[in-house]
Order: structure tokens, then sequence, then C-alpha cells
């Protein structure tokens, strides 16, 4: 199965390995890691770059880097994988997809007490609520980013939820 990958990458198959690789699930992490190493150079080689996927899986091969370098817990990683996945949705205008991945990664950040993820999900679940429209969500949702954000003494924050805040009330 890697051996078939490995072959249309060499003989510049791009289409293939992303195909290949797509359809490919391993029990062993080392395998996977492999994989998606090759669909993400094929994404890159198919100029594909600005592609979410690809994003997402520079990501995901980015934290698996890290957490050779640290403990990394289950919770840590969950949310991570979550909020990614909050993004992409939210980039492709799946709002609700999007509150519901960061939703998830609100809640693994708050078991492990992750501050800074916590007070990045309330931001960008304000922002999934302002581009619904649902204004008094969305101000809520930011006000307790700001409120995090303040805690942690986190000016640029402060600043970036002010300026959301700011867009809010010029919209009324």
């Amino acid at each position: 199965m890697l051996g078939e990958v490995e072959i249309a990458f060499l003989h510049n198959n791009y289409t293939k390995v992303v195909n290949l690789t797509s359809q490919i699930k391993s029990s062993d992490k080392q395998i996977n890691v492999q994989l998606n190493t090759y669909r993400l150079q094929a994404l890159e080689k198919q100029g594909d770059v600005a592609n979410i996927e690809a994003n997402i899986l520079k990501n995901y091969l980015s934290a698996i880097e890290r957490s050779k370098k640290r403990v990394t817990t289950e919770a840590e990683l969950y949310s991570f994988i979550a909020y990614t996945l909050g993004h992409y949705y939210y980039n492709l205008d799946e709002y609700q997809n999007a509150e519901k991945y960061y939703l998830k990664s609100l809640k693994a950040d708050k078991q492990i007490d992750n501050v800074t993820g916590i007070c990045k999900d309330l931001y960008h679940l304000g922002l999934v609520k302002l581009q619904q429209e649902k204004m008094t969500e969305a101000k809520h949702y930011l006000l307790r980013a700001k409120e995090v954000a303040e805690l942690t003494k986190d000016d640029k924050q402060v600043e970036r939820v002010d300026k959301k805040l700011k867009e809010i009330r010029d919209l009324k």
C-alpha cells in the first residue's frame, strides 16, 4: 500500500497519490504520518498550497512533531484537531459545522485549563455568530473572550476582540 503511493509520487502522478492516500487507512501511526506527508507534498506539487486540506495536513503534521518534543495529552490533541476543523468549516462558510467544532475545542480546553485556547475558541465562536448575524450571541462570546484575554494580559487579543465588538456596535 505505501509502496504504491511512493511509486506514484516518484512518477510525479500526484493525483494518484492524493487518491490513494485518501483511501488507505492504517492502524500504524507511523504509516499514517508517512501517507499524510506524501499527500501534503502531492497537494503542494499540484500547486494547491492554498487548499484548506493541505493547510490542515500541515497543522496535523506539525502537531505530531511538537508532540514528539513534549508530552501531549489526548485532550490537547483533541482540542487542536477540533479547533483546526472549526477553521476548516469556517473558511468554507459552513458556520454550523464550524460552531460545532469550536465548541468541542472549547470543552477540551476547559478540561485542561488551556486559557489561551479558551480565549481563541470563544473569539472564533463570536466570529461564527457574527457571520450568522446573531449579534447578541456574537457579543456574548466576544465579551467572554475579552474577559479571558484581560485576565491573561493578552493585549493583542483584547484589541482584536474590541475591533469585532466595535463592528457589532457599528452595525446597529
